[in-house]
């Protein structure tokens, strides 16, 4: 199973403080799966991809810890499909970033179903043959539906409207393919929003609200035998959800199967049954 970390801070300069404080800095992923990272730039969202493999253990903790941004999302360990850039998570349509995680259903024999069933706009984002994709798709198509694609900032109740929907449309095709129940963990984010929901596969959310003693800010750069500072960033907010994992991450709680979560900018964070 592939490993999702997704992330929606307060501060673009604290983001390695924020990986820091929930024990992330180190996260690492199977090396012999592709791993990508999405993230928020400004007013750009930016795709990084490694489809290929590589040896060993990705250490995408350090690697993220030199963004500047205030939402990431980043997965690694996915063995699934061709090792394209097209194939790789996470994806993206404007300000959305996507991932997911666990066992959906084979959706390749209903390809040119769900293909059909999406607007003329949305069929032209779809680059590659990855279930993710589709689901993704799928998403943004109900969010259409309910005229939400276009704002700015996607409203909390219509993504998990959005999400519900596409469970939904999971478990019916599952169950007329003679498949097993779909577990999968779904996660977007933007600059502004987080929105999470689990189907059943792990998925794990930490809340930070200011961090007492940084440990990046208090042992500051090339500081070799003088002691830290005590370094506080008491306006600092964040929201961490992590997929894949099988077992709970340290500081994190488990979000239940069939449960939704969300956060904007506001640090509300809403948590409630997806349907």
């Amino acid at each position: 199973m592939n490993d999702v970390l997704v992330y929606l801070g307060s501060d673009v300069k604290r983001v390695r403080c924020g990986l820091a404080e929930a024990g992330a800095l180190d996260w690492a992923v199977d090396g012999q799966g592709a791993s990508g990272i999405g993230h928020e730039d400004e007013s750009r969202v930016l795709l990084r991809k490694r489809p290929q493999r590589c040896p060993g253990s990705e250490v995408l903790g350090q690697t993220l810890g030199d963004l500047r941004t205030r939402a990431f999302i980043a997965q690694g360990g996915s063995l699934e499909l061709a090792r394209t850039p097209e194939n790789t998570q996470p994806f993206r349509f404007r300000h959305l970033l996507f991932a997911m995680s666990g066992s959906p259903p084979a959706l390749g024999p209903r390809r040119a179903e769900i293909m059909a069933g999406l607007p003329d706009f949305l069929t032209r984002n779809v680059q590659g043959q990855s279930e993710a994709e589709l689901v993704f798709h799928r998403f943004l198509t109900h969010l259409k539906d309910t005229a939400h694609l276009d704002w700015p900032v996607v409203d909390i109740e219509a993504g998990r409207e959005a999400l519900a929907r596409v469970a939904g449309e999971l478990d019916v095709w599952a169950a007329q393919d003679g498949e097993p129940p779909p577990r999968v963990a779904m996660s977007v984010v933007t600059s502004r929003v987080l929105l999470g929901a689990s189907l059943g596969a792990p998925m794990w959310m930490r809340s930070t609200s200011g961090i007492d003693a940084c440990a990046p800010c208090g042992h500051g750069v090339g500081w070799v035998g003088v002691a830290p500072r005590r370094v506080s960033h008491p306006d600092y907010r964040a929201l961490w959800l992590r997929t894949g994992a099988a077992q709970a991450p340290e500081g994190f709680e488990a979000i239940p199967a069939g449960g939704f979560v969300g956060v904007d900018a506001r640090w509300e964070v809403v948590r409630r049954p997806l349907r």
